[in-house]
């Protein structure tokens, strides 16, 4: 893991799940801490990350990214580093971004999956992760993934973002897209979509005065 983009002298960080291992929330927010201070330093005020994913697929190529299989662990650990980007460097400010939310378990297809499950899969597998971060860590974004839940993409699902998170969960911070995995304008507002990262085409500000308009 590094600070992507940051030219020269950057920190190559051993993997999360190495760090899950561990089973050490202050190593957690030890890393957490040095990431952000590098973030910083490097002119980045956003970390993408942590990233929390259950490890479904096993040839995932990027599971060594993600904490581990276990909700309640990777929930806890991503907590802690969470508070260590954002609260252990008061002079050097940067907001974590919690991701790939959520069911983004496989790198095969995952701009037109769905990942399909019950109710209570979803809430106690998939969803528990970001909840307890969300409540141990109060991290100020998190990212929606590429892929659909049941059939609804994610970053203009309502049940996931509106219902669940903003709701149920009280997250209080702004929902981002990752790279491109927005597909409307009028529905990802509704579904609780905050901001189109990187290349806005859905949400320029002519698509968005047609779209608050007609709502």
């Amino acid at each position: 893991q590094a600070i992507s983009g940051g030219g020269t002298g950057i920190t190559g960080f051993p993997s999360q799940i190495g760090l899950t291992a561990t089973w050490d929330p202050t190593l957690s927010r030890q890393k957490g801490q040095a990431q952000g201070y590098e973030a910083f330093h490097k002119h980045r005020n956003v970390l993408l990350g942590p990233g929390v994913a259950s490890g479904r697929t096993p040839q995932n190529g990027r599971n060594s990214e993600y904490m581990g299989e276990d909700p309640v662990l990777a929930g806890t650990l991503a907590g802690a580093m969470i508070r260590g980007v954002q609260e252990d460097n008061p002079n050097e400010p940067v907001e974590a971004s919690l991701k790939h939310y959520v069911g983004n378990e496989q790198e095969t297809s995952r701009q037109t999956s769905s990942s399909n499950m019950d109710e209570r899969t979803l809430v106690e597998t998939y969803l528990l992760p970001f909840e307890i971060a969300v409540k141990q860590g109060q991290p100020h974004s998190i990212m929606c993934s590429f892929n659909q839940i049941n059939g609804v993409w994610a970053c203009e699902n309502p049940t996931i973002l509106r219902e669940y998170l903003k709701t149920t969960v009280g997250f209080k911070g702004w929902v981002v897209t990752d790279f491109g995995s927005q597909h409307s304008t009028a529905a990802s507002l509704v579904g609780g979509l905050d901001q189109e990262l990187n290349r806005p085409r859905f949400y320029t500000p002519t698509l968005l005065k047609s779209a608050l308009t007609a709502g």
